[in-house]
């Protein structure tokens, strides 16, 4: 190779003139054809791999007339709702209702929003088999679309690394998580794609973003909207998430989140030019199409002026009573732990002594043995008893 160019640099010189001889630099040779199509043979034979514990999973089910009971018969229930209409209580804004809640005391949900409307036509058609197939089928795509990103960012050796890691977290984790929506394991391949998808996004694959977006309604419980710190650098990410059909609140003030590049936890806007920006980020945002704006830690003037300014509604953490909205974290409201609070902080209970009380006696009475006492126990009626030890004979 160096020859040639060293021949065509002498055809062009003028006949009885040297020339000079510059150094050469070496060119990188590409890659070998045999090592590009080894590596993506191995990526194609590592994602068979991993979509095989699906494919067994869902002929497994199938064949041996799988149903729906607990959680995954109340998902079933609710993806047949999404196309009741009214009558039926419509499309479901939250995930699955999970048993568990009432254990816990209060309401938990199975992911995702998505997840209904996803599995709403098959349950409809095919009833159980339908659930089974769709349910295997999003883990499926979850697998092809991890081994898509991560090839066509990192390559095809990563991508065949990639789907052994997956091949492997689907045997350990076992099989009925791929394709029984009920269990909480079921979202683990879509969570995946997600992370991978946000990887990408960072990597500069701008189109990964509002796919990722979807995914991440898929997986999410019963989030209706996503809130964003700040704005500036941030338009073209809070532009994109709008348009994909998912609400933002914006954030402005001080931002917890890049809090170290604030100086700390300090109120912001006590100048004119910081007061400014703060205005111009708030109109900012509403018209890139936030539905609302979290004002925090900001002169009480400023955050009324800023309210009376925008049509959207504005909700004030130490921001004054201005604001359309008041929010505080219910740790501090609550008193959940000792210690300092913020100024904006007004706390309704101190909890912290006596959760630290209770758990106190709760250690001290199964110590002693006063707990648990009869009132906490079970019986079993005495015939049942006289039965159960008769058949179990003298001891």
């Amino acid at each position: 190779m160096e020859q040639g160019i060293a021949a065509r640099v002498a055809e062009q010189a003028p006949a009885g003139v040297p020339h000079p001889v510059a150094p050469l630099v070496p060119v990188p040779s590409p890659p070998h054809r045999p090592v590009a199509r080894r590596n993506l043979i191995l990526a194609r034979v590592s994602l068979a791999a991993a979509l095989t514990p699906v494919v067994v999973a869902a002929v497994r089910a199938l064949l041996g007339g799988w149903v729906p009971v607990g959680e995954s018969a109340l998902v079933a229930v609710r993806a047949r709702d999404v196309l009741a209409g009214s009558s039926g209580g419509g499309v479901p804004l939250v995930g699955p209702w999970a048993a568990t809640s009432a254990q816990l005391g209060v309401d938990v949900y199975h992911p995702g929003p998505l997840l209904y409307d996803v599995l709403a036509v098959p349950v409809r058609v095919a009833g159980a088999p339908g659930l089974v197939v769709a349910t295997a089928l999003i883990n499926a795509l979850a697998i092809a679309g991890i081994f898509t990103v991560t090839r066509r960012v990192a390559g095809s050796t990563m991508a065949a690394l990639a789907m052994a890691l997956v091949a492997v977290l689907c045997w350990v984790t076992g099989t009925a998580t791929l394709v029984e929506p009920g269990y909480p394991g079921t979202v683990v391949l879509p969570f995946l794609l997600f992370l991978v998808l946000t990887w990408a996004v960072l990597c500069g694959e701008t189109w990964c973003l509002p796919v990722a977006v979807a995914v991440g309604a898929l997986v999410t419980s019963g989030a209706h909207a996503v809130k964003l710190e700040g704005v500036d650098g941030h338009e073209d990410v809070i532009r994109h998430i709008v348009g994909s059909g998912v609400p933002v609140m914006g954030h402005i003030g001080l931002t917890p989140q890049s809090v170290n590049q604030l100086g700390g936890f300090c109120t912001q806007g006590r100048n004119d030019r910081d007061a400014e920006r703060l205005l111009g980020q708030a109109h900012a945002l509403e018209g890139l199409g936030c539905f609302s704006i979290v004002i925090e830690c900001v002169p009480a003037t400023l955050a009324a002026r800023i309210t009376s300014e925008l049509t959207i509604p504005t909700i004030g953490i130490g921001a004054g009573a201005a604001c359309d909205g008041q929010v505080l974290v219910w740790h501090d409201l609550l008193g959940l732990y000792a210690g300092r609070t913020p100024r904006f902080v007004k706390r309704y209970a101190e909890l912290a002594d006596e959760i630290a009380s209770a758990l106190e006696r709760y250690v001290a009475d199964v110590r002693t043995g006063a707990f648990p006492e009869e009132q906490h126990t079970y019986a079993i009626p005495d015939e049942e008893l006289s039965r159960f030890q008769e058949a179990l004979g003298p001891r």
